[in-house]
């Protein structure tokens, strides 16, 4: 816990903060400028938020299922290479190297499943947030043409509009990372939590006098 659990909690744990709340705030405003900047760009703007909220959701539902595997995995992985480097010095005095070190060939293995396996199962919701995100923007390009060609938006609001396409879902992708990582976060900091129920020591002590 003190090694691995604590760690990944201080690097991960503001990382999903920054990006979430920063995805989502930076998002908002942009939405609302859109929707004062032009009505119909922004209907399409809040409708690909909405998808992709909707696809980050389904996501954070499936890393759930696997949050606390994978945590184990990485903690498994860190006592037997700690357990191996402790006992090197055994290793070379008695030249045992390759020998006995079949549990930490095991956490590798264990590790790399489990890895893997996070992959496997996050991976087509990353590219279906990816895609939904595409969409959109190429739904904000044509809006912008036709009612330019329609003559119903200037030049320079089309324009405008174009640039925006590019620009407008980058800080929301932050956000889609940030919630990936959110049930990791929450699994490391549950496993520290366990470590305050564990019994104190007598810290006063009291007189012990053998059984006859």
């Amino acid at each position: 816990v003190c090694t691995t659990v604590i760690g990944s909690i201080e690097s991960m744990v503001p990382m999903v903060l920054v990006n979430i709340l920063g995805g989502l705030i930076t998002t908002a405003v942009f939405a609302v400028l859109i929707l004062v900047f032009d009505w119909r760009i922004g209907l399409i703007v809040i409708a690909g938020i909405a998808l992709y909220m909707c696809a980050v959701s389904a996501m954070e539902k499936k890393s759930a299922a696997i949050a606390e595997n994978t945590q184990k995995s990485q903690t498994a992985l860190i006592e037997a290479v700690l357990e191996t480097v402790q006992g090197m010095s055994v290793v070379k005095s008695f030249n045992l190297t390759g020998k006995g070190d079949k549990k930490l060939r095991d956490a590798l293995e264990y590790n790399r499943r489990s890895n893997v396996e996070v992959a496997d199962i996050l991976t087509p919701y990353t590219a279906l947030q990816e895609a939904v995100l595409q969409a959109a923007s190429v739904c904000m390009m044509l809006a912008a043409v036709l009612l330019w060609i329609k003559g119903v938006m200037s030049l320079a609001a089309a324009l405008t509009a174009l640039v925006m396409s590019f620009l407008v879902f980058n800080q929301i992708k932050a956000f889609g990372m940030g919630v990936s990582m959110l049930r990791l976060a929450a699994a490391a900091i549950d496993r520290t939590e366990e470590t305050e129920k564990m019994p104190r020591m007598d810290e006063n002590g009291r007189a012990l006098s053998p059984q006859k």
